[in-house]
């Protein structure tokens, strides 16, 4: 791919089995022209785009990486797209993005939506990866965020035998995949797989050490080689 185009340093969010654009980052590295908060209303209003479906608002406070989802019928006021002391973000489907990336009509606008083809592909088969079995958290505490599950992270990591003191190391790992709502930590269900998939590797690690050998290991005199 071409250099300076600012592909292979957009970052993507995985929540849940989505994929999702930071449309600010997006807006950027395509040098749209306009400033942010115009080009996204502008592309909102002429294409159709549904909140909760196509692109989800988030508000973050300068100097904090807390992220909280800002409800649909909150609307923001200033020029600047701040509310409250928070600069509101929005987080884009990846179908949302190749289509603003084709709108450009450039080839850093198809280089975008070739990269996020290819992204969105690696995704799927990740997701086939690490998707728990249905119901392996039934009774755990959720919550539903823009349509996504996301589990309580303390019940969830004692429920899977994890120490759930790692909360801020493991944060530091997988930014992406931890929301605070209220008091409480939640993880997105794709990384609550991740974690159910580890401890099934270190219960049969376990497992297989303490097992105590089904036949003798002594099977007699060595055979001689002439």
């Amino acid at each position: 791919m071409e250099k300076n185009t600012g592909i292979e340093l957009m970052p993507l969010i995985q929540n849940g089995d989505e994929i999702l654009v930071d449309a600010r980052l997006l807006h950027k590295f395509l040098k749209a022209g306009k400033d942010f908060r115009h080009w996204i209303m502008d592309r909102i209003k002429d294409y159709n785009f549904e909140e909760g479906k196509d692109f989800f608002r988030t508000g973050n406070t300068p100097g904090s990486k807390t992220t909280q989802v800002i409800p649909k019928h909150e609307k923001q006021t200033s020029q600047k797209g701040i509310k409250n002391g928070m600069q509101i973000d929005y987080h884009i489907t990846i179908d949302m993005a190749k289509e603003l990336a084709m709108l450009q009509q450039n080839e850093t606008g198809r280089l975008f939506r070739r990269y996020f083809i290819q992204k969105e592909k690696e995704a799927r088969d990740v997701n086939k990866f690490i998707a728990p079995p249905s119901n392996v958290f039934a009774g755990l505490p959720k919550e539903s965020i823009n349509g996504h599950t996301l589990y309580q992270f303390a019940p969830l990591m004692k429920y899977l035998g994890y120490n759930s003191d790692t909360a801020d190391a493991r944060k530091k790992n997988y930014p992406n995949h931890f929301m605070k709502i209220g008091n409480l930590l939640f993880i997105t269900e794709a990384y609550a797989g991740h974690l159910f998939k580890s401890s099934i590797i270190l219960k049969s690690r376990r497992a297989i050490k303490a097992m105590q050998p089904v036949l003798s290991l002594d099977f007699g005199a060595p055979i001689g080689i002439k």
